[in-house]
């Protein structure tokens, strides 16, 4: 699973158009083209340039450009994961949905399956009316015994594939919580030594070596 992953994040980083998020930017000279999704180098006529930092020297330079780049790169990576998930989620409600269609099995009940008899059993707490008596007995009641072997073996099939689908889940949840640790990080540094906001956009300029904020204007122009 995390070799898969591995693989899935290295691809979408590299067709997934650069986008102006909150927190990053785009930088060009003449000789650099944007993509798409780019900042402009004529910033869109609904937003201006704000100045908000200039760069003192390349060594601060390189910093800034090495910590955008790593947001970015994080930020590309945790959506990659975000999108993995939604679509893990969505194969196990499908199973689920089968599972109940096929073998009256609900999401939210705990089941045991004995191949030898083909049937199906729902787990669930005995009821018990003495005051001193253990609360945690199980009891068994049959929910459907399979009719032949094909059934079987696609209860054995769904019941693998929403296992491996929940691991992936688990596995899924936790590297996306790594790179939210991570991004928010980044965001740390570029908040104190260049006093850039997670939730603001900026355009740099390498020619002259100025931070810009990038705001949206008014019909008349002025900064809102």
């Amino acid at each position: 699973m995390k070799k898969q992953v591995a693989m899935c994040l290295a691809v979408a980083v590299c067709i997934i158009p650069l986008s102006l998020h909150a927190g990053l930017f785009g930088w060009m000279g003449k000789s650099e083209k944007a993509d798409s999704g780019d900042v402009p180098e004529a910033v869109s006529a609904n937003s201006v340039k704000r100045l908000h930092l200039a760069i003192s020297d390349k060594a601060a330079e390189k910093e800034l450009l090495q910590l955008t780049g790593v947001k970015r790169i994080l930020f590309q990576e945790r959506q990659v994961l975000m999108m993995l998930l939604e679509e893990k989620r969505r194969d196990l409600a499908n199973y689920d949905v089968e599972f109940e269609k096929s073998f009256g099995i609900l999401r939210d009940r705990n089941y045991r399956y004995d191949p030898k008899t083909m049937t199906i059993f729902e787990e669930a707490k005995a009821v018990s009316t003495a005051t001193n008596a253990p609360g945690a007995a199980m009891e068994s009641r049959v929910v459907k015994k399979l009719e032949s072997e094909s059934d079987s073996r696609k209860f054995a099939s769904l019941a693998a594939a929403k296992q491996v689908t929940q691991e992936d889940l688990v596995v899924l949840a936790r590297l996306a919580r790594e790179k939210e640790v991570g991004l928010a990080r980044v965001e740390t540094s570029l908040n104190e030594k260049f006093s850039m906001s997670r939730d603001r956009n900026y355009w740099y300029d390498p020619k002259t070596m100025r931070l810009y904020e990038v705001v949206k204007s008014s019909s008349k122009g002025a900064i809102q």
